[in-house]
């Protein structure tokens, strides 16, 4: 595999235009070949990231190929939902990123993660939770990769006493695809419900 190419600025409109949640008004941060392109005013990323004590190939595969980390943090309850739009692209092109998201106690946040592209390559996006005591997080992931594409992700959660975590996962793209989770329960009254459509 090889580096992605940098995307020109009309295959970004093009791929944004016709993502799956393009005519919905919500907040949007896109990265594009694993690099943040573009977020809202008022929207802080970081590049902080506690380190993955979880043990797997697609996590070390995301390591060795060196991803960008982007953390969100969510304080209060954030009415609005907030899309992550991943865009890859390339031939023979190795993709790959880690979201961090961290919804402190008490607080609630939505999160869609969407990923579209074109071509022929490997994305593997990393997600790592961490939802605190009596917080919330609904999370929905919509992956609609290109037809030729690979998509190996893994998601990591953590999940503080009085906790509620909410995921559906939606798989209509690549030829070939893996979704790995794992969900730790740190406390009493943990609920986690977990779907998806494959």
């Amino acid at each position: 595999a090889v580096a992605a190419a940098e995307v020109d600025a009309n295959a970004i409109e093009r791929l944004v235009k016709t993502a799956p949640l393009a005519n919905v008004k919500l907040q949007r941060i896109v990265i594009v070949n694993g690099k943040l392109h573009s977020k809202p005013d008022g929207v802080d990323v970081s590049n902080d990231a506690p380190d993955i004590t979880h043990v797997d190939p697609v996590l070390e595969l995301n390591s060795k190929l060196k991803a960008n980390t982007y953390c969100l943090s969510f304080n209060g309850n954030v009415d609005h939902p907030l899309e992550v739009l991943h865009i890859s692209t390339g031939q023979g092109a190795a993709i790959t990123s880690r979201l961090h998201i961290v919804v402190s106690s008490g607080a609630s946040a939505t999160v869609v993660e969407t990923f579209v592209g074109e071509g022929e390559y490997l994305n593997n996006p990393v997600t790592t939770i961490e939802v605190a005591d009596g917080a919330r997080l609904d999370r929905v992931k919509i992956e609609t990769e290109a037809p030729s594409a690979q998509h190996l992700s893994h998601v990591v959660v953590s999940l503080a006493a009085n906790a509620l975590f909410n995921d559906f996962t939606l798989t209509a793209g690549a030829v070939l695809n893996r979704q790995n989770a794992n969900i730790d329960f740190n406390g009493e009254n943990v609920k986690a419900n977990v779907s998806g459509s494959y």
